[in-house]
């Protein structure tokens, strides 16, 4: 079940990622042949680029994926490397439960200040709504990895099934 959930998160994340390269070539070929770009081009690839990057954060974070620095897990025993994944979980989880804390204060400010776009006057709370839910699934796979990591279980269903052709 949470593959699946990582999976769609990991999908929206590359589809989104795919609309902003998308939306950057057309409006820099209408410059290019019109002179017209796309109006707010840059404001959604920015709005849009910040949602892709909590979206990303919330699959890596599950895996464990994101950057990170393991000289001195890389020597630790098993029981300190569990020690360490438990710490550095539960501090990246009180990051991102924080930052989407205040992001949600940014989506109800930006809906209640009807703040918009500057060329086509698009509001921004959904841009920031979007986001917000990006770094709500990644609160709520931090929590799901910060249980399994817990209860000594594997971080994810593909660990307990064999592989195709196994």
């Amino acid at each position: 079940m949470i593959l699946r959930i990582v999976s769609f998160v990991e999908r929206v994340g590359s589809l989104v990622l795919a609309v902003i390269a998308t939306l950057t070539f057309v409006s820099v070929f209408m410059r290019y042949l019109f002179n017209a770009p796309i109006p707010d081009a840059f404001d959604f690839s920015r709005l849009l680029m910040g949602a892709v990057i909590l979206w990303g954060l919330a699959a890596a974070s599950y895996y464990g994926e994101h950057i990170q620095f393991e000289a001195l897990w890389s020597f630790a025993s098993p029981k300190w490397k569990r020690i360490i994944d438990l710490g550095a979980t539960l501090v990246t989880l009180g990051s991102i439960a924080l930052l989407s804390v205040m992001l949600a204060i940014k989506v109800h400010d930006s809906y209640l200040d009807h703040v918009t776009t500057s060329g086509l006057s698009i509001p921004l709370w959904p841009f920031h709504l979007f986001a917000w839910l990006g770094a709500v699934l990644a609160t709520l796979l931090l929590v799901t990895r910060m249980v399994r990591l817990i209860a000594g279980a594997p971080l994810s269903d593909a660990e307990q099934a064999p592989l195709e052709g196994d």
